[in-house]
């Protein structure tokens, strides 16, 4: 792990690290998930859904999040999407600390402006191809020269950039050994690097695992990388160790199950995304519920044609037949 100038060692324990070593978490999550599978629960129990920590499947282009937790607003962060913003508590965690840190550091300055993090059950997220599993989350550059309470889109400039803020972010969640990648315009890693080795002074072979600059757009082996379309936006991926263990007990149906599961329970409905091949008869049988029920649910005549995509309502059978008894 790289340890920046003032940093802690990644494996160090000051009383003001967040995060323990990726390691203590794993072995905490693993003893947490041994004795959750032993207790005598299913699913369906409903004080569950408090105690189960927030659980990442799959990964970020092809994933799911169960038990979610919202980010909320909280000193020096600005939330632009709330009902967009579903997560897991280390992300949360990671991100206020790092917002702290930086009002700590660089008093002063606009909010840290967070935007698009997983939605509430994950999966595809327009126009994203990633954000699937509630580990990625979208937020601006720190900008200077504007008004405190201004969360207008404003364009990223190279005198609008606020180097030191954005490098004192960085350096506080590459401290908690929070971040799995970050994404981010190599224009602006120049300007971080020039900071770093320059103000700093850093010595750049210390910069190599941070910065993909100055050693080429297309190198993917450092923390920081060049990805084209994050010249307005920061894109982090954290490393989430305990919600990624969780998720490894978990696969995609697994978790379609839980979440449909849920959404009855709260709800009384769930939708369903037709994908090639699916017929009505056979979603219908899928799903233990009557056909013409199906078809009165979605609005769909017996001609209707089934196209990949299309979400369509599956509603809680016996409810749905009780309310029409006379």
């Amino acid at each position: 792990m790289l340890v920046l100038a003032g940093a802690a060692p990644a494996t160090a324990t000051t009383p003001d690290r967040l995060f323990q070593p990726a390691g203590a978490w794993s072995t905490a999550a693993r003893a947490a998930t041994y004795l959750a599978r032993a207790w005598p629960v299913s699913l369906e129990d409903p004080w569950l859904d408090f105690l189960h920590p927030a659980t990442a499947v799959g990964e970020a282009k092809d994933g799911r999040l169960l038990y979610p937790v919202p980010m909320t607003p909280s000193p020096g962060i600005y939330l632009r999407n709330p009902n967009e913003s579903w997560t897991t508590s280390e992300v949360i965690v990671a991100l206020r600390a790092a917002a702290q840190r930086v009002r700590e550091d660089l008093p002063g300055g606009f909010d840290l402006v967070l935007g698009d993090f997983s939605l509430r059950k994950g999966g595809r997220f327009p126009p994203h191809s990633t954000h699937q599993n509630g580990l990625d989350v979208d937020l601006r550059y720190y900008q200077t020269g504007i008004e405190p309470g201004d969360y207008r889109y404003h364009f990223i400039s190279e005198a609008n950039f606020d180097t030191p803020r954005v490098w004192a972010l960085l350096t506080a969640l590459i401290e908690m050994d929070a971040l799995d990648r970050a994404f981010m315009d190599v224009r602006h890693q120049r300007r971080l690097y020039r900071y770093a080795t320059g103000e700093l002074g850093l010595n750049p072979d210390d910069l190599r695992p941070v910065l993909s600059y100055p050693h080429g757009r297309a190198r993917k082996d450092a923390l920081v990388v060049h990805v084209r379309g994050h010249h307005n936006h920061l894109h982090l991926r954290f490393r989430a160790p305990l919600a990624r263990l969780m998720g490894s007990f978990y696969s995609q149906d697994d978790a379609l199950v839980v979440q449909r599961a849920q959404d009855l329970d709260e709800f009384e409905r769930f939708e369903h995304v037709v994908r090639r091949g699916d017929t009505l008869g056979a979603i219908a049988a899928q799903h233990d519920v009557d056909l013409d029920d199906l078809r009165r649910w979605n609005r769909l005549g017996k001609r209707s044609v089934l196209r990949p995509g299309k979400v369509l309502v599956v509603r809680r059978e016996t409810q749905d037949r009780v309310s029409r008894i006379p």
